[in-house]
């Protein structure tokens, strides 16, 4: 709704963290963060040259979620993903849907998921002995995400991740 207003009035609008790929057509918009096409497109490419064969994505519901997981989709390369699960909102546990992921037997998961979502379905895959390479977006790219990781450390060995950051 801002941004209607804000491109009425020939104003600019500047946002740190907006990654939707629809806002890249709006000519007074500007972003600080990549789009989720960008970001699903450097993951799709860095799941490929360290080796991975097959990807499962595990995602967030809403936009966000759901638009991170179709750039993956859209970059991989053909039969890398193999299967693709959303994660429900409200959820304290995910153990079903990781139970679907990991029966594919993948040699990576895309964990598309906000911090919350994203540390409990690492402690389900710690518990389960699960041996994958995980692939983590820029939005867990946090100090107090990896402050809180201590009791899946060992399980993120060898991840794949993405952290951006302007250089001039």
């Amino acid at each position: 709704a801002i941004l209607e207003v804000t491109s009425r009035a020939g104003m600019a609008q500047l946002s740190c963290c907006s990654t939707s790929p629809a806002l890249s057509a709006v000519d007074s918009f500007f972003r600080v963060a990549p789009s989720d096409a960008q970001v699903g497109t450097v993951l799709a490419r860095a799941a490929t040259a360290g080796g991975l064969r097959s990807v499962a994505i595990l995602h967030a519901h809403g936009p966000y979620g759901e638009q991170l997981a179709q750039a993956f989709r859209t970059a991989a390369a053909p039969g890398l993903v193999t299967t693709v699960v959303e994660l429900p909102d409200g959820q304290a546990s995910f153990a079903d849907e990781l139970a679907t992921v990991l029966a594919g037997a993948p040699d990576g998961i895309l964990l598309v998921a906000f911090p919350e979502q994203a540390l409990a379905a690492l402690g389900e895959a710690a518990a389960r002995g699960a041996r994958v390479r995980w692939i983590l977006p820029d939005a867990l790219y946090s100090q107090e995400f990896v402050d809180s990781l201590s009791s899946v450390r060992a399980l993120l060995e060898g991840a794949i991740g993405a952290a951006f950051s302007a250089s001039t």
